[in-house]
């Protein structure tokens, strides 16, 4: 017995590890990206002839394959300058791009896919960095202005991507290997555009000598261009007309509505002439600035909002003050809507990977807030679901959430519900995008339980409880003991083997507090079973102290119904007894409101007088009667029988007609008589 209490975990050990390995033919799971990418690419823009590394990785089983598209279209790698990059261990489906060039520009798509779904990555934009200023000038072009009033140094306006920063210098001619730097002020400001705009022109302004030279310089790649050549000419303020204040440049083209992004920033820009230098201000109409949110800079000139919320959305006034004279003023209104980029608020609004188990139903989410409201596009695999069979799939009204109900593992028709669920949220200003797989997992089954088990009458002896449960080959199995529904403690006479058995040592001290159910509970952490056995004393005291409780409380039941029932019918006898018979004449007086029994009950047994008649005149029927009354007298003494063969009572008299018996019935005649 003891040899195979050991022999026995071992062998189903080897059993359920060899069935494991066996099994893992059977595990499939569809891929999961592990990089993509929009992960690996995080800059905005490349540079010719840089290197370009898009990184696509994903995990499944089996092992996924890879495929790219290039502005929507199959990829083909017969072009030398692009390599798909092998790995030794596992190759991936990312691609490099040895020289980066103007046919690099574009969007790339990775997909992977195997036997149950493929993955596909959100899109990457290849966007290349220049710098083209344009055809050069050999000449600064004269501007000529006077002085006390305003100007403009006109900037050229090159080809950029992204677009450039510029600045002015002061320079000797059109070369000059060191140029100064022209030093913006109150009165000299810069636009977007990097025009050089003067608020009144001084003389000096004019730089005997010297040419105003335009800089347009490409962050991204770092180089500096000139695009322009001014030289400035200041004539004496002639005083024909006063100089006032004017709004000379705003940011917002054609006065059109400014939009502003959720989260982001948004810039206002206004620049004032006039002399002198006019103060500007800044307010919200019909509402106050965002406290710790806006920033004025740029001498006034520029004010910023950052992390922009809806209740931004208004109108901003930039005014410009002449700080002599408070009634020459100026001022421009912008239009700012904030709006934003689709986005997914929580986890839960986005597609992920599930797991579930055969016969489940899962929905997946696709709620996104965006300004203007998304446009929701699910795809399954990367193809429409409309394309797709699968009657048990269905997407609400409103395309935010997809249901797919009674999930199969292999169903009717060989076909699966392993897949790959994709959700894009887009609108005017971007996309949201999300995905995940739903992998269809065997349920968690007990396949050998804990069996009961009974102590012997030793000193010390091991009891072992077999526990042994199969679940998809993908998820690993973990077993876990409770001891009368409570966990087991990590120190005690226990022992948790490899197997998901449970090895207890038991001594004659320890056996009465280890008597009791133990459960195994088998988890793959989607799905758990359980199973439970006791572990009792000895057989023989098994028959006392073990007696099943519920047959005790079966038997006390049955003695007490069988009590009841024969008090019921002795109570019932009984009544029977004391009610006595019932006739027409009690139902009649109950009916009148009376009680005959009561009546009984009070005066108790006597006998029954009939009352003395009224005296009158004799008639021929009392004759009758008299004679009646002679003839039984007569027969009551010499025992005459009646006419029915008995003898007449000798105790009955005319004097006494009737009486009550002993059972309370009346015993009589009653007499009648008719009138003539």
């Amino acid at each position: 017995m003891h040899i195979w209490q050991g022999i026995l975990p071992l062998v189903l050990y080897i059993w359920c590890i060899r069935g494991q390995r066996d099994s893992h033919r059977e595990i499939r799971r569809p891929p999961a990206f592990l990089e993509t990418p929009k992960t690996s690419w995080t800059s905005d823009y490349y540079i010719t002839e840089g290197r370009i590394v898009l990184a696509c990785t994903a995990s499944g089983t089996p092992k996924p394959s890879y495929s790219w598209k290039f502005k929507g279209e199959d990829l083909v790698f017969n072009d030398p300058n692009i390599k798909q990059v092998p790995d030794v261990t596992n190759w991936n489906g990312t691609i490099v791009i040895e020289q980066a060039n103007t046919l690099t520009e574009g969007d790339y798509q990775c997909s992977a896919k195997n036997s149950y779904g493929t993955a596909v990555s959100d899109k990457v934009d290849l966007v290349r960095a220049y710098l083209v200023p344009g055809t050069p000038t050999t000449e600064p072009v004269p501007v000529r202005g006077e002085a006390n009033h305003p100007a403009v140094l006109v900037c050229g306006q090159p080809r950029s991507n992204p677009p450039p920063n510029f600045s002015w210098v002061l320079a000797t001619g059109v070369v000059d290997k060191y140029p100064v730097r022209y030093h913006l002020s109150a009165r000299v400001q810069m636009d977007d555009n990097g025009n050089l705009r003067f608020a009144y022109l001084e003389e000096a302004d004019e730089h005997t000598g010297k040419i105003f030279k335009c800089q347009a310089n490409n962050p991204q790649i770092d180089i500096t261009s000139a695009v322009g050549y001014s030289a400035l000419i200041v004539d004496a303020d002639q005083g024909l007309t006063k100089p006032k204040v004017e709004l000379a440049f705003k940011n917002d083209l054609n006065s059109e509505p400014m939009i502003g992004l959720l989260g982001k920033s948004l810039r206002f820009r206004c620049i004032f002439s006039g002399k002198p230098v006019p103060r500007i201000t800044w307010e919200k109409v019909g509402g106050s600035l965002p406290p710790g949110r806006h920033d004025v800079t740029l001498y006034d000139t520029e004010m910023t909002i950052t992390d922009l919320d809806e209740n931004d959305d208004g109108e901003y006034k930039c005014t410009g003050v002449n700080k002599n004279n408070f009634t020459d003023t100026a001022s421009h209104t912008f239009r700012a809507i904030i709006q934003a980029m689709p986005e997914f608020l929580s986890e839960d609004d986005q597609v992920t990977d599930r797991n579930v188990t055969i016969g489940e139903s899962l929905e997946f989410h696709c709620r996104a807030r965006g300004n203007p409201p998304p446009t929701l596009k699910w795809t399954i695999d990367g193809l429409d679901p409309d394309h797709i069979q699968r009657p048990r799939l269905h997407i609400s009204e409103d395309k935010e959430t997809l249901y797919l109900r009674d999930v199969c593992k292999v169903c009717p028709g060989l076909s699966t519900d392993l897949m790959v669920v994709q959700c894009n949220a887009s609108n005017s200003h971007g996309y949201a995008y999300s995905q995940g797989y739903i992998n269809v997992l065997e349920p968690t089954k007990m396949s050998v339980p804990p069996k009961d088990i009974y102590l012997e009458n030793k000193q010390e002896q091991f009891v072992i409880f077999q526990c042994l449960a199969i679940s998809d080959p993908s998820t690993p199995i973990t077993y876990s003991w409770l001891y009368k529904d409570g966990h087991l403690s990590t120190k005690g006479p226990w022992q948790l083997m490899p197997d998901g058995s449970l090895n207890i040592t038991v001594a004659n001290d320890t056996a009465e507090i280890l008597i009791g159910k133990y459960t195994c509970i088998a988890d793959n952490t989607y799905t758990n079973d359980r199973a439970s056995a006791e572990l009792y004393p000895s057989r023989d005291e098994v028959i006392v102290a073990g007696f099943p409780w519920w047959i005790i409380v079966v038997i006390v039941c049955i003695f007490l119904f069988l009590i009841l029932v024969i008090i019921c019918c002795v109570c019932t006898a009984y009544w029977y007894k004391t009610k006595g018979d019932v006739y027409n004449v009690d139902e009649k007086e109950r009916a009148h409101g009376l009680y005959p029994e009561e009546e009984l009950f009070e005066t108790g047994y006597h006998e029954y007088q009939r009352p003395e008649a009224p005296s009158r005149k004799p008639s021929r029927a009392d004759s009758l009667s008299s004679t009646a009354m002679l003839c039984d007298d007569y027969a009551s003494r010499t025992g005459t029988l009646d006419s029915r063969g008995g003898t007449l009572d000798r105790g009955y008299s005319m004097d006494s007609l009737g009486r009550f018996n002993e059972e309370g019935s009346f015993i009589g005649q009653y007499a009648t008589g008719s009138r003539r």
